[in-house]
This record gives C-alpha cells, sequence and structure tokens, in this order.
C-alpha cells in the first residue's frame, strides 16, 4: 500500500509471543524510520503489551490524538 506524505497514522498492530519462556507483560518502544535515507523520523517510547507466554499474540496500539505522519510503502 502506498500512503502520500502527511498520513495520519491512527493504528498499528504487531504480534509477538512469550515462548512459554518470558512472562508480561512486555516494554516496547514504537519507532517510524525512513530506510531510503535511513532517518528515524518518530518514537514513543515506555509501551506496556500484556502477557503472551503461551501462544502469539497480537497487539493493537490506538494513537489517535497523537498527530503522527507517514508516507510511503506500508
Amino acid at each position: 500500500m502506498q500512503l502520500p506524505a502527511g498520513t495520519l497514522i491512527s493504528r498499528i498492530g504487531f504480534w509477538y509471543s512469550g515462548w512459554q519462556a518470558m512472562h508480561g507483560p512486555y516494554p516496547y518502544d514504537l519507532e517510524l524510520w525512513d530506510v531510503a535515507a535511513c532517518e528515524r523520523l518518530w518514537t514513543k517510547t515506555g509501551r506496556w503489551a500484556p502477557d503472551a507466554l503461551d501462544g502469539p499474540a497480537h497487539c493493537e496500539v490506538n494513537l489517535c490524538g497523537e498527530h503522527l505522519t507517514g508516507s510511503g510503502s506500508m
């Protein structure tokens, strides 16, 4: 999917797992990179995902109100 410059990012989702070895919750940071320029565009730190000890889990992060934008192939 190609997004035009200045596209508002309202939600990000990702899969993760504890592999029955690590108990959650799990800390994580979000970063958006411009891979062509090798430049980090923005970072959101200090986030937490729920426990996923027994198998993969999907986390969706609502970013409405954060005013984060991106463009290009997603």
